[in-house]
């Protein structure tokens, strides 16, 4: 699928899910800037910070992105916080066009390139930086209920929109255009993600 590329390395070096997520819009006609995205739409939270103990706490990142995307210190967030900020944009006519905001529920790439990406729709996922193995980093306490909370390393989140006979074709923020990555390590990125994916689906499609 021709999606119009953004790179978010310049200016919003921590900023590949909102990055992902205009490119999402743009594909379906929208003008709306990745500043306007994040300024306006996208939920946001302080970086996560060490108590006297040396404990990480911050908010949930299922519900906020933390820091400034627009920093190398901005944390990163989840799939549902992208979700919540698509709706925002919809709801704000960021498009002049009838769409749902979906989150697939599938278990691998493979299935979302037969059930999204066959049918003209580009799908935003979550993986890791170039396709590599994913290993457990920092445990954050959340603020509200305590809860531990599992960052990984090096996560990334990128536009999946098509495949050939032994990759995957992504926009990737950090690399380019339809860059392809090998299916096994693209699934194994994916998995470890907890199989996070968001798209736009035309009331026509």
């Amino acid at each position: 699928m021709n999606v119009p590329f953004i790179d978010q390395q310049e200016d919003w070096p921590t900023g590949c899910e909102s990055v992902s997520a205009v490119m999402l819009l743009r594909y379906l006609g929208s003008q709306l800037s990745v500043d306007g995205f994040i300024d306006r739409y996208l939920p946001r939270a302080d970086s996560p910070w060490e108590d006297e103990n040396g404990m990480l706490i911050g908010a949930d990142p299922r519900e906020f992105f933390l820091g400034d995307p627009r920093t190398e210190s901005g944390w990163g967030c989840m799939a549902p916080v992208i979700v919540r900020a698509l709706q925002s944009a919809l709801a704000d006519g960021a498009l002049d066009q009838s769409c749902t905001v979906t989150v697939p529920q599938v278990d691998s790439l493979e299935e979302l390139t037969e059930e999204y990406v066959s049918r003209g729709i580009p799908v935003a996922v979550w993986a890791s930086v170039g396709m590599q193995a994913l290993f457990p980093d920092r445990t954050m306490q959340l603020i509200d209920t305590e809860e531990k909370y599992q960052w990984y390393y090096p996560q990334h989140c990128l536009v999946l929109v098509g495949q050939e006979q032994d990759g995957y074709l992504f926009n990737d923020p950090m690399a380019g255009r339809q860059v392809t990555y090998e299916k096994a390590a693209s699934e194994a990125a994916f998995a470890t993600m907890g199989f996070q994916a968001v798209a736009l689906v035309p009331e026509a499609a």
